[in-house]
């Protein structure tokens, strides 16, 4: 079922501080920045290797993304495992008692990857697992 890590979703403070480190430091590639107002975040995302990592910033301070971040700090917010055929899965899924946020329907973001958030209450109480279709991805599978 699952193919890899997708990505990792990172919360931060300040953007362009984390762009500098996965950027300039690490050395990852940046493929994407956006602000993104009806998500209230500012978005990096670099490739690294098979994975992504996704950096999001809050641009407001309300919602889930600030709210995070004063509960918990910088940090991981979620890894996302890659799945080739999510709506053909989730129904299996959902049979096993996974929840998801979104219900059965998948959402496409704005980067063209199709996610399902997993409920904590429905995986053992594991908070940030979500699965990805990498729809508009162009890596080979």
């Amino acid at each position: 079922m699952f193919a890899f890590v997708h990505h990792v979703a990172v919360v931060v403070p300040n953007i362009n501080e984390a762009i500098d480190l996965f950027q300039n430091r690490f050395r990852l590639k940046l493929l994407r920045r956006e602000t993104i107002a009806s998500s209230n975040m500012e978005l990096a995302i670099f490739a690294a290797g098979a994975t992504h990592v996704e950096v999001m910033q809050p641009i407001k301070p309300e919602g889930s993304l600030q709210a995070f971040l004063d509960k918990n700090g910088p940090g991981i917010q979620h890894v996302s495992f890659a799945v080739h055929d999510l709506d053909g899965e989730a129904p299996g899924l959902l049979a096993t008692g996974l929840r998801f946020s979104q219900g059965e329907k998948a959402t496409v973001t704005s980067v063209g990857w199709k996610n399902l958030s997993v409920v904590p209450g429905s995986a053992y109480g594991i908070s940030g697992l979500e699965m990805t279709e990498p729809a508009l991805d162009k890596r080979p599978t």
